[in-house]
């Protein structure tokens, strides 16, 4: 175990709590901090916006503390890891004004009842942000943040960061200019009505992003040295968080054996643990300080068609890890497998299971290994069965939609499939989705509650935009019995959208819900479309 810990700035509210979880550590800081007050000014005031509230008393202990922990560090295997090379103190930017964007525009769609409890109205707006990182922490505030781009094209420099906020589900959005420089490594995380995290670079640094005031201002903090860069944060409370931390990445751009590393006092104190030899996790998921849950792949397997699956769960936030299974043949694809816990103990997966290839090039011969070649247990390979079925029959009757045509030439392909867990993770039972959905292709999901699910993605379900065709539509899909069973929901194209070449009303990305009644998502579009769709569900109180 590896802590790191900050000068604390006065202003922080969590100025007392201990930079690492261990018996010693709670020991010498409880007889420090119940000290009396000395006059001190050695702590470091990392530009303040108000006057501060912290008295002299904490400025000793923070002093005290920092001091001890380099005394102590050989003691109890506690290591002080140093700072990072261009930013050496964390930074505040200056408090910007928010610009309003107006309306969200007019709403087209199809809604399709779920089911009683899930009874509502999803309602597709035009003109959203662009595509990006959502959440929602409170049911008046959702938080997205999104880049601006020279262009669509792969590869495109990202010019800008911006935050986008909304207060009625999506109807209106504000943006607020984020630190130049800045470029995000993780999804954006909010735990508060004001106060959002991300992991990023800055100037090529590693950094932890914070604002604690709606995104008026941000504060940059650098990683300890050594520490690589954050790939995956989950921020189960406000000014806590928990990461997956990696110094390297596989050939699919996914973390390799990364670290998870606990987060407190608004970034200004870093524990580095270990997890599973030989595993490399990349999905978190935190419902508290001392219980996450994480997945990813063996290293003997990173670069493998389908790496197999790996799991671990700890209850001491993070201080020791015990290994789960996921079933042979459930595919975890990289930092694109959604997970998401609702309480300490229920949590849902997204990963992938091959299904045979129902769109081969006509007079090409199928390439790659057959589906027979890979490892299932028997109730993954039941799916695949289904779904390449369900697959075949789409392929039959959609082919030649409007004269266009699709298809590929591997052998093999892969869908979207669910698990679940009742155990916090250390047993998981895959699941069937709707045989409605050919192709399920799932890329957001969001559970407000043990029973209830929202997933968000695409279907291979044909259709036009504009003036061309695509093959794949949007779709989002729900749940009331904790995943046994899932519904559709479906939206029509508006005949305003432009065409594929734009990349628009392709797939629903991130999704986030505040409560079982409050969801909002946001479509897929090109990196340099300015505007994409977003969805917006709200039930009426009975």
């Amino acid at each position: 175990m590896k802590a790191f810990l900050y000068q604390l700035d006065p202003v922080d509210e969590w100025a007392v709590e201990a930079a690492v979880t261990n018996p010693v550590f709670d020991e010498l800081f409880g007889a420090i901090i119940d000290e009396e007050p000395e006059a001190s000014e050695a702590a470091a005031v990392l530009q303040p916006s108000k006057p501060s509230p912290l008295n002299r008393r904490h400025r000793k202990s923070v002093v005290t503390v920092v001091a001890v922990l380099i005394l102590i560090g050989a003691l109890v295997g506690v290591r002080a890891i140093g700072d990072g090379p261009v930013l050496t103190h964390p930074i505040t930017t200056d408090w910007h004004q928010a610009q309003t964007l107006g309306s969200a525009g007019s709403s087209h769609g199809t809604w399709q009842l779920v089911d009683a409890v899930l009874s509502g109205t999803w309602q597709q707006n035009e003109d959203g942000p662009p595509s990006g990182y959502l959440s929602c922490a409170t049911a008046g505030s959702c938080y997205l943040m999104a880049g601006k781009y020279s262009s669509a094209a792969a590869g495109a420099p990202l010019l800008s960061e911006s935050l986008y906020t909304t207060i009625d589900q999506g109807a209106n959005w504000a943006v607020l200019p984020m630190p130049n420089g800045f470029a995000p490594s993780t999804a954006l995380s909010c735990s508060g009505a004001r106060w959002c995290a991300a992991g990023g670079t800055y100037q090529g640094q590693p950094v932890l992003l914070t604002t604690t005031d709606g995104g008026h201002s941000f504060t940059l903090i650098p990683l300890p040295s050594g520490l690589g860069k954050i790939d995956v944060l989950s921020c189960p409370s406000v000014g806590a968080c928990d990461a997956l931390v990696a110094s390297s990445t596989g050939q699919n751009g996914s973390p390799v054996d990364a670290s998870f590393v606990s987060i407190t006092r608004g970034g200004q104190a870093f524990v580095e643990h270990p997890i599973l030899h030989g595993d490399s996790m990349v999905a978190l998921a935190c419902t508290s300080s001392v219980h996450c849950t994480v997945v990813g792949r063996t290293n003997r397997t990173q670069n493998s068609l389908l790496p197999s699956g790996v799991t671990a769960v700890t209850s001491n936030g993070g201080s020791t890890w015990t290994a789960g299974s996921i079933p042979t043949g459930f595919g975890i694809q990289g930092m694109s497998s959604p997970l998401v816990c609702s309480n300490a103990t229920h949590c849902v997966l997204g990963g992938v299971i091959p299904i045979r290839n129902a769109e081969t090039c006509p007079g090409l011969a199928p390439a790659g290994p057959s589906l027979a070649s890979f490892s299932m247990s028997p109730s993954v390979r039941a799916i695949s069965d289904t779904e390449s079925r369900i697959a075949a029959n789409w392929a039959k009757n959609t082919q030649g939609f409007h004269g266009a045509m699709s298809c590929s030439t591997g052998a093999v392909s892969e869908v979207s499939a669910f698990a679940t867990t009742t155990d916090g993770g250390l047993n998981w039972t895959p699941k069937s989705l709707p045989s409605d959905v050919p192709n399920p292709q799932i890329t957001g999901l969001a559970c407000p509650s043990a029973t209830e699910c929202w997933a968000s993605g695409s279907e291979s379900v044909p259709q036009k935009i504009g003036k061309g065709i695509d093959f794949g539509s949007s779709v989002l899909l729900g749940t009331t019995d904790g995943g046994a069973n899932w519904s559709k929901v479906t939206f029509q194209v508006p005949p305003s959208a432009p065409n594929p070449q734009g990349q628009s009303y392709q797939a629903i990305g991130s999704i986030s819900c505040t409560s079982s009644s409050l969801c909002l998502a946001e479509g897929v579009t090109a990196q340099g479309a300015g505007v994409s769709p977003t969805y917006s569900l709200a039930i009426p109180k009975s």
